[in-house]
């Protein structure tokens, strides 16, 4: 800034020597700049007087790549034609689906423009930080157990369609087993469990929110839903998260964002089924399932860390 100053004061210093007469030869002796400096500001104070002896701005007047404003126009009157529908997304991918489906517009914005583009135009709010809770203890996990958690994610397919996402991990070997269902029924959560006990065998404790597909809700007091009858039938004993505190439960939710991002977002499903083959063709499911069969063989040769129960029949559970 200091600088600019300076500079202008040369200028003006110029100028004030040029309109009493002097010689550009004589200036070029007072002020430490060339004839071409004195040629070029005393062309612009004679189109723009002094305020002509300011600095320009430097940004293009022409830029090939940007967009039209009626491409803007268009993400805008999406965003607020999504916000009219009773369900449905209205973030950025939602809007950049509309465009490719219904091919409003030869070049689709990115996910990131339109998101400036929706800032721009104070659609978009910032999230509010929850204020502080309870604090509840976190419960000690001997090291001979097997404690996974569950949680689900959802997303739409191409068309509209609602998929929810099952993901199991065990805490300490990192273990996963995955299920795709097309609702968060409690019969989907019951055929998720009882194929991740399958295949990774039965814990002694499961992580869960409170999900009412998981609790059974609070409609009816006093009363035991699928899931939790299913668990306590089979020994489990559940660990229900305080309500409002993701962060408890980190170790899947970190897998629910990965998944999001190194996986959903850069593929587009028309089907389950399209999904499910994509699953397999990127091995999110079998490699897992097999170093987690590795890991407990380690585990029980070595003795050092639990193991998984042998699952029992729970078809009448």
């Amino acid at each position: 800034m200091a600088d600019q100053d300076h500079e202008l004061n040369w200028r003006q210093q110029a100028i004030r020597l040029r309109l009493k007469g002097w010689r550009p030869c004589e200036i070029q002796k007072r002020i430490p700049r060339g004839r071409e400096w004195l040629r070029k500001w005393w062309l612009r104070f004679s189109e723009l007087g002094w305020n002509g002896l300011h600095d320009r701005s430097r940004r293009p007047t022409h830029r090939p790549q940007a967009y039209q404003q009626h491409a803007h126009t268009l993400v805008i009157n999406l965003r607020r034609a999504l916000e009219q529908r009773q369900i449905g997304l209205v973030g950025a991918r939602a809007i950049q689906q509309q465009i490719r489906r219904q091919r409003l517009l030869q070049k689709v914005p990115s996910q990131s423009t339109i998101k400036r583009w929706l800032q721009a135009a104070q659609l978009s709010h910032a999230l509010v930080a929850a204020p502080e809770q309870v604090y509840y203890p976190e419960p000690q996990r001997p090291p001979q157990e097997v404690w996974p958690a569950c949680d689900w994610i959802a997303r739409y397919l191409e068309g509209g369609a609602k998929v929810f996402v099952f993901h199991t991990v065990d805490l300490e070997s990192r273990a996963l087993c995955e299920t795709i269902r097309e609702d968060k029924t409690v019969a989907s959560v019951r055929a998720h469990l009882l194929s991740t006990w399958q295949t990774l065998g039965l814990p002694h404790r499961l992580y869960l929110d409170n999900d009412a597909a998981f609790s059974a809700g609070e409609r009816t007091a006093r009363r035991f839903g699928v899931v939790v009858r299913l668990c306590l039938y089979l020994g489990i004993e559940l660990v229900f998260l305080p309500p409002g505190e993701p962060k408890r439960n980190a170790v899947v939710e970190r897998i629910n964002g990965l998944w999001a991002r190194q996986f959903w977002e850069r593929n587009q499903f028309g089907s389950v089924e399209g999904q499910a083959r994509a699953n397999a063709l990127h091995g999110l499911v079998r490699p897992g399932v097999c170093a987690a069969a590795s890991w407990w063989a380690d585990s029980s040769a070595g003795g050092a860390s639990g193991q998984p129960r042998a699952v029992a029949s729970a078809a009448g559970a």
